[in-house]
């Protein structure tokens, strides 16, 4: 009961807070400087920056209430545009350079406001030819990056009551690791190109679905995690994976559901975990895999669809595998629903 009535108090928060408005409690603003790099009118805040000094940006980002969008831009300049309903919403801008390296932030201000009903839309424009860390930290509102040509070394997001939703279509030749959470919100990530160095996935969200695409050679993944409390959890994985890396992928209250293509370094292993929900679990018929579950549930909850498998006492070998030759270890748990096997 005690879950339960927690997940109802999150979801009411979630209803209030949705649309990046919230109320707050003011009692006094002070005057803020202006740079020469900003511009501020009465609803829209303009912060313009010139990188050509530099080969990588630090960009942080530590947000009250904002949507935030990020696209690239054919020049430069790098431009962050802010609409709000209140000027005391407008984020103030921090710039450190540091040999190449540009270290460029933008926090909310500190106040305390009188009840008043806040929203905020934040657009940030990134020229191409650069390296970027992204570190973001929204309260409440929504994060989006759809990019073909922006690139990446880090991305750090993470959102108290707001989506983030995260799509790179282009080659990531220094993406090193991913890490995007929610408290109350879906997350989408989808690596849909080759990332040579990357070592790390991570999502997570305590209410809200979670969808991991990848597709392209990724000879270094060591570690993915996918965690979510109350959701759906999809992974759909197809490309080169050199390296045997570990993936663990669970909901507390959710389905689980894989779907594997590709190349698989041995000694692959994987783990997926649901208490409500069930596991659906879709291989390549050309992927080998030794399937470790629940004695008991052997027979009341595995149900194979027309796949090709030899049954052990203490696993199965699916696809022609056997104890010798298997690409990836899958354990597949669930406590309420069926566990079910298919191409």
């Amino acid at each position: 009961m005690k879950r339960i009535s927690s997940i109802l108090l999150i979801g009411l928060f979630a209803y209030i807070l949705s649309g990046c408005t919230y109320w707050t409690m003011n009692t006094n603003e002070s005057q803020r400087e202006v740079s020469v790099n900003e511009t501020i009118d009465k609803e829209e805040y303009i912060y313009t920056d010139d990188f050509s000094d530099y080969k990588k940006i630090d960009l942080n980002l530590n947000i009250d209430v904002s949507d935030v969008t990020i696209k690239k831009v054919n020049n430069q300049t790098f431009t962050l545009t802010q609409h709000a309903n209140k000027t005391k919403l407008f984020v103030i801008p921090t710039s450190t350079p540091d040999g190449d390296t540009l270290h460029l932030s933008f926090d909310s201000p500190k106040h305390q406001t009188h009840f008043n009903t806040l929203n905020s839309k934040i657009v940030i424009e990134l020229p191409e030819s650069f390296l970027y860390n992204i570190h973001s930290n929204v309260d409440v509102g929504k994060f989006e990056l759809n990019s073909d040509t922006l690139h990446f070394e880090k991305l750090d997001v993470s959102s108290d009551v707001g989506d983030i939703n995260i799509i790179l279509a282009s080659e990531q030749d220094e993406l090193k690791y991913v890490d995007l959470s929610s408290d109350v919100g879906k997350v989408n990530l989808e690596l849909q190109n080759d990332a040579a160095k990357l070592d790390a996935i991570s999502l997570s969200s305590d209410v809200g679905d979670l969808l991991l695409k990848t597709s392209g050679a990724y000879p270094t993944l060591q570690e993915v995690e996918v965690n979510g409390n109350t959701g759906k959890v999809t992974l759909s994985m197809n490309g080169n994976y050199d390296n045997a890396f570990t993936l663990d992928a669970n909901s507390d209250i959710g389905q689980v559901k894989l779907d594997l293509k590709g190349d698989y370094a041995e000694n692959t292993k994987l783990r997926c975990t649901t208490s409500t929900g069930g596991l659906k679990l879709k291989l390549d018929e050309n992927l080998k895999v030794k399937l470790i579950a629940e004695k008991e549930d052997f027979i009341s909850k595995i149900k194979f669809q027309n796949v090709n498998y030899t049954a052990q006492e203490d696993c199965f070998f699916i696809n022609n595998a056997n104890s010798d030759q298997f690409d990836m270890t899958i354990e597949a748990y669930s406590d309420i629903g069926d566990i079910e096997i298919y191409h």
